[in-house]
């Protein structure tokens, strides 16, 4: 399942998806968030929790900004988890 066929899954749909076949990858901290980044099939999924918990959106994509953030942490794990080649 590629990412424009998980979109267009209803809501429900979606989450059953999600919690059936992610994997896990790494947290992020910000000021007053916690992010959660997530792989499924071949995109990302970022979750993110707040003081109340888990907020109940997800946010899928390939690449870019929310993916960059991420590697600022542990580049070896990171690169091992996201198959992404950072050399």
């Amino acid at each position: 399942m590629d990412i424009i066929e998980f979109l267009g899954l209803p809501e429900e749909e979606q989450w059953e998806e999600f919690w059936d076949k992610c994997i896990f990858v790494e947290h992020y901290v910000d000021l007053d968030c916690k992010c959660h980044l997530y792989r499924l099939h071949d995109f990302y999924v970022e979750l993110t929790s707040g003081p109340g918990g888990l907020y109940n959106v997800q946010n899928a994509f390939v690449d870019g900004p929310r993916l960059d953030k991420y590697l600022e942490g542990n580049l070896l794990f990171i690169k091992k988890a996201l198959r992404t080649d950072l050399s």
